[in-house]
């Protein structure tokens, strides 16, 4: 039996009109399995993409915290540094000071420690 004899005999016992629902039938389950399908793969997608989303989120977070800890422990180290030069300064400016009271003084000069006989 061919698929001319086919078509005959259904539109001989369901005619046209029949004919034409069992085709929109066919049709309409195909396209609702393809829809389902579709509408399960772009909800995968959705997920996937969520926890990519997810996981880049966290290793920003990750990478922001360390350069943040490091920035930390740069200002820590910034700070003894500056202490330190602060208080090398300080030592400086009091030489500077007593050798400068020296001068005013004479305290320098030979004759007046009496060194040199004048």
């Amino acid at each position: 039996m061919g698929d001319v004899e086919l078509i005959k005999l259904l539109v001989s016992v369901v005619g046209i009109g029949g004919l034409f629902f069992i085709a929109w039938f066919l049709v309409n389950k195909s396209l609702t399995t393809t829809s389902q399908t579709m509408a399960e793969t772009i909800k995968k997608t959705i997920e996937e993409q969520s926890e990519k989303d997810q996981r880049n989120f966290q290793m920003q977070l990750d990478a922001f915290n360390r350069i943040m800890d490091e920035q930390s422990k740069r200002e820590e180290r910034s700070y003894e540094l500056l202490k330190d030069l602060l208080e090398t300064n300080q030592h400086h400016a009091a030489i500077i000071a007593r050798v400068e009271h020296k001068i005013d003084t004479h305290h320098q000069c030979p004759v007046i420690r009496g060194e040199l006989k004048p």
